[in-house]
């Protein structure tokens, strides 16, 4: 990567206007955001969309409550502009990690490290000292000044809901003091679309889950799957004592970050494929009383993007809405008479398939399928 001799120009690059009732050409969709706590040592990466509005000024969005926004507010206060990086075009496994989002004083890149196995490669610019992946493709840096001084009009544009909920509104502005990038660099980035259930799985997002409840004192999870752009999370649950799976759906709902708008949290017994959403339909149809299995939490936090709020809520800055929380686990009281399902006893699918070596093999585990001694138990 390379400083760009000359005046910084961003447009240079050949921006895209992803869709028709976007608001302006958008630079940063597959990008990151990089922000230094002026208090600490804390380097917060987070995934958050620009726009370009001329040739040295974009226009960024951070919903409010996320930890770029935080970290930002904490300059602004103090009046002055607020330090950034911004990237375009990086590694996958460093702008998951961004998406995905470390806990408070975490960095990004140490959790990048943990998905690559080994650590990332930074280089610090310059001007603001903050620090970027080596293998960018294109980094701007430059400072955002307090919105009070100064804004302009930014979005709409669509979100990965799959709407463009978020309506045009003043937003602060990244005042660009320098351009790198790699020879013949490649911007990279996308249009959202709307989400679907059938087929995807994110399980990325389903590891911060699993962390998170696992930081709040939640054991024996077995797994977590999100689908629909993450919006319906599904934690797989041994169950050990009465109310664990309510435990776990609250403190699941009770995460920050993308879970903002995650909209249902469900709770299956572990013989449940949390991969196979079928099954989690079985198991949600089938093990849930609605009268005492559903709960609804009212006034959680939300974001901008939420489709949800009404618009009038959403200029008063009134951004909550609803989360629903099912326990589709068998009931822990009662689950040692719970009736069994129509699997096949584990042991003797390992008895059959040995015999009949070479000629049969299951396509999949089916619905039920345990072993012996977990016949009848419920998890």
């Amino acid at each position: 990567m390379h400083l760009v001799p000359g005046f910084p120009n961003l447009l240079k690059f050949p921006v895209p206007q992803w869709g028709e009732m976007d608001g302006g050409r958008y630079i940063g969709t597959g990008s990151m955001v990089i922000i230094k706590d002026p208090e600490s040592e804390w380097v917060n990466a987070g995934v958050y969309r620009s726009m370009v509005h001329d040739e040295r000024t974009l226009g960024i969005f951070i919903a409010a409550g996320h930890h770029g926004q935080v970290l930002a507010q904490r300059y602004w206060s103090r009046g002055e502009p607020c330090p950034i990086a911004l990237t375009f075009g990086q590694e996958p496994a460093i702008w998951l990690a961004a998406s995905m989002g470390a806990a408070v004083g975490r960095g990004e890149f140490d959790l990048a490290g943990w998905i690559r196995e080994e650590p990332v490669d930074l280089v610090r610019l310059p001007i603001s000292g903050l620090p970027v992946p080596a293998t960018t493709e294109i980094a701007v840096e430059g400072f955002m000044p307090p919105p009070a001084e100064k804004c302009r009009m930014e979005g709409p544009f669509p979100e990965w809901p799959g709407y463009l909920a978020s309506s045009s509104r003043p937003e602060p502005v990244v005042e660009v003091e320098a351009v790198y990038h790699c020879p013949d660099p490649i911007l990279t980035g996308w249009r959202n679309v709307r989400p679907y259930l059938e087929g995807k799985g994110f399980p990325f997002v389903g590891a911060t889950i699993w962390d998170h409840l696992e930081v709040c004192g939640i054991t024996d999870v077995q797994g977590v799957w999100a689908y629909c752009n993450t919006l319906f999370v599904v934690i797989s649950l041994r169950q050990q004592y009465a109310a664990h799976a309510r435990q776990a759906l609250v403190a699941a709902a009770g995460a920050r970050g993308q879970s903002s708008v995650m909209r249902y949290f469900v709770t299956v017994d572990d013989d449940i494929n949390i991969c196979d959403m079928n099954e989690v339909m079985w198991a949600l149809t089938t093990r849930v009383d609605p009268n005492t299995d559903i709960e609804i939490l009212r006034d959680t936090w939300t974001t901008e993007i939420d489709p949800i709020v009404h618009p009038d809520r959403r200029r008063q800055g009134d951004l909550t809405a609803s989360k629903v929380l099912i326990n589709a686990c068998r009931p822990y009281t009662w689950r040692d008479r719970f009736p069994p399902a129509n699997g096949v006893n584990r042991d003797l699918m390992e008895r059959i398939l040995e015999k009949w070596a070479g000629e049969i093999e299951p396509v999949r585990e089916p619905r039920g399928f345990k072993s012996a001694e977990s016949e009848g138990e419920g998890g």
